[in-house]
């Protein structure tokens, strides 16, 4: 579960950049 949460929160992560 700790594995779907790092990669949920990266994915997330890069998409605001990506926004930005």
């Amino acid at each position: 579960m700790s594995v779907f949460w790092n990669v949920f929160f990266s994915l997330n992560s890069q998409s605001v950049v990506l926004r930005l």
